[in-house]
């Protein structure tokens, strides 16, 4: 291949023309991709003389002693009207260059290797020069999508565009002056020149030829071509032009359009399969209803085989199916024996919940993770699975799994799809959920155990007879609460001094004795176990320690993220355990005046401190006969006056029996 890198060498070998006074700059970048270097003076007069057809690039500064070089660059393009330029910038604002002809800008400051990508840059944008390239090509022949190459009459290539780089895998400036033979095989070269000679004698090729051959590519290789040849003359000689495409390529084009195809048709069907989901979602009047619905859609009459959804329970470390479609009948009543898919086990449902996304199995018959339930799904044909978390925002609702009768099933597409398609679902629910929440009471029950002493329930029970009951808490400040309590088996003294010595209580007041025991008041930070779990939403139904142990109970909406609070409890309070999750549904009739939406509506009406004011009053026995607590020592307790206290009590009470004596 001698005759290719002589060529080579020649074809593109890149004249620069510098005017200026930064010569080791520009130096320096024209040896970066091998051009010869002129130098003149920085003057305009010197370029102009230096200046000829050869020249491929003129770079000057944008300062000159006898004027600017923009418009050094612009007179002499008066002469050569496609010469690319560089201005080279010291300091200070950028010219107005322009972009054509090619022209471009580089501080001097950012060294040779910029300025060398500048030159770069402005000739590959330049325009064909010199008569032969006007009369046969423009930008769409030399970057046209099919080989190009321009042959003379003795054989001798005279321009070839960049798409031959695709086909023979030459640099087309490489091939540049080089016999077109070194790109025909070997063995056919002889019958080539015989015809190529055939041509040039008679005019044969006079229109556009279509024919088939096979060429050679750099690395050897023979190339399956179709070929379109035209002759026209050029200053007295013959060229020969021949548009050349692979016929592999063909083939490859014609793939890509089937791919294509099959792409928007794929494309058709997820449209499709999300504006379904859509439309059943709309429909559904609650959770259950929108859960079967979702499943009925996806695997009875959708793209799947089999679907089902369900919800994770922390307390027993497990997602719980709920509903279920499909053709695998079956299937989770025998995988129910196991624990299907504990949250410690790693398994895709469970791995779905943690990570907040799609997980996809494969191959159900080899990928570890499926080994608990390999065998029962294989029995129905089950190959290949993806678990989508439904979720509304960061909170996960529970998860929808969906199984193929295929391997791979499940590619990337499908599961950015499918977790659009959990999104939409969680959304869904979300509203639902808030929808109900007007006519019914849907909770989240969850029950703890802790036997942490240094909490002070706990610690005050451990080793005594005492035993102490929750009965409500009311906010005092942003940092403090006041904490109602009946206390058995413990002298009231006794459980002073038990509070004095405790990190969260500030002060303990006793209300009185009753039946269940003595009534206390503890002011406390904000660091109990009730403040946690109301900072997440939570409300402490029930509380009761004795023995150094506590059982706790409380209560999220249905729509809250259980694992976020579950989380922040058991890692805030050492020996807290979640023993239970349920679901709790207390709906009333509002007709049938159900105590829980009466009990709603009333407190609904007051203002937050209205409400604080109302209980704290109720919860220290101001309410009692005989008072237990003044009003102002209730005062005392939330930090405020007397005039104050009565003032909101009075405009509580206002609403409270406005409500009852004259509401609809």
């Amino acid at each position: 291949m001698a005759s290719l890198a002589t060529a080579a060498d020649s074809a593109t070998r890149t004249t620069v023309l510098y005017v200026g006074e930064r010569t080791a700059v520009v130096s320096a970048a024209a040896e970066l991709f091998d051009a010869d270097l002129r130098n003149a003076d920085a003057s305009r007069r010197a370029a102009l003389d230096r200046m000829d057809a050869d020249v491929d690039c003129l770079v000057v500064d944008a300062s000159l002693p006898d004027g600017r070089g923009v418009d050094l660059l612009a007179a002499v393009r008066r002469t050569y009207p496609e010469l690319a330029g560089v201005v080279l910038v010291e300091s200070g604002p950028v010219p107005e260059i322009g972009s054509k002809p090619p022209t471009d800008y580089v501080r001097v400051a950012d060294g040779a290797e910029p300025l060398a990508t500048r030159i770069r840059n402005v000739l590959s944008r330049r325009a064909p020069t010199g008569g032969l390239a006007d009369h046969l090509f423009d930008s769409a022949v030399r970057n046209g999508p099919d080989a190009v190459v321009v042959v003379d009459d003795r054989t001798e290539i005279r321009f070839a565009n960049e798409a031959v780089a695709d086909v023979f895998g030459y640099d087309p400036a490489a091939v540049v002056g080089s016999p077109v033979t070194d790109l025909v095989p070997t063995e056919r070269r002889e019958p080539f020149l015989e015809a190529f000679a055939r041509h040039v004698v008679d005019g044969s090729v006079g229109e556009w030829t279509q024919v088939r051959g096979r060429g050679r590519h750099r690395n050897g290789r023979d190339i399956p071509l179709s070929l379109s040849f035209h002759h026209g003359r050029y200053e007295g000689g013959r060229l020969f032009t021949a548009i050349v495409r692979e016929e592999s390529e063909r083939r490859d084009r014609e793939a890509t359009l089937e791919r294509q195809r099959d792409e928007l048709a794929e494309l058709d069907r997820i449209n499709r399969l999300i504006r379904e989901v859509a439309h059943v979602l709309i429909d559904a009047t609650s959770r259950s209803e929108m859960e079967q619905a979702v499943c009925d859609l996806l695997a009875d009459s959708g793209p799947y085989a089999f679907a089902w959804i369900g919800r994770e329970n922390l307390a027993r470390n497990r997602v719980i199916p709920r509903f279920e479609a499909g053709a695998a009948e079956g299937y989770l009543d025998a995988v129910s024996d196991s624990d299907y898919d504990t949250l410690s086990d790693g398994g895709p449902a469970a791995q779905a919940v943690i990570d907040r996304s799609v997980t996809v199995v494969d191959d159900v018959g080899t990928d570890e993770r499926f080994e608990p339930w390999r065998e029962d799904a294989l029995d129905r044909g089950l190959r290949s699975v993806a678990t989508v978390p439904v979720q509304y925002e960061e909170t996960v609702l529970g998860v929808l799994a969906l199984y193929e009768e295929e391997v791979g099933a499940f590619d990337e597409r499908e599961a950015a799809v499918l977790e659009e398609v959990g999104r939409l679902i969680g959304y869904a629910m979300t509203a639902v959920d808030r929808k109900e929440a007007l006519v019914a009471d849907d909770r989240t029950e969850l029950e703890f155990r802790l036997t942490d002493d240094d909490h002070f329930f706990t610690g005050v029970t451990a080793g005594t007879d005492v035993e102490v009951t929750f009965e409500g808490m009311t906010p005092r400040t942003e940092e403090s609460d006041l904490v109602y309590a009946t206390v058995r088996g413990g002298s009231p003294e006794a459980i002073r001094d038990a509070a004095a010595d405790a990190a969260v209580v500030e002060d303990a007041t006793a209300l009185g004795e009753h039946e269940d025991g003595v009534g206390f008041e503890f002011t406390t930070t904000d660091d109990t176990v009730a403040a946690t779990l109301a900072s997440y939403g939570a409300s402490v139904v029930s509380m009761r320690a004795a023995d150094g142990s506590a059982r706790i109970v409380a209560e999220l909406p249905a729509t809250a993220d259980v694992r976020s609070v579950v989380e922040a409890v058991t890692a805030e309070f050492d020996g807290m355990e979640l023993l239970a999750q349920r679901d709790r549904q207390r709906t009333e009739a509002r007709d049938g005046g159900g105590p829980g939406l009466w009990r709603a509506d009333l407190l609904g009406s007051l203002t937050e401190r209205q409400r604080t004011v109302l209980e704290t009053a109720y919860r220290s026995g101001y309410f009692q006969w005989p008072r237990e607590r003044t009003a102002e020592e209730v005062a005392d307790s939330l930090g405020i006056t007397s005039p104050t206290l009565h003032n909101h009590l009075r405009l509580a009470q206002g609403e409270l029996f406005g409500a009852l004596f004259e509401g609809d």
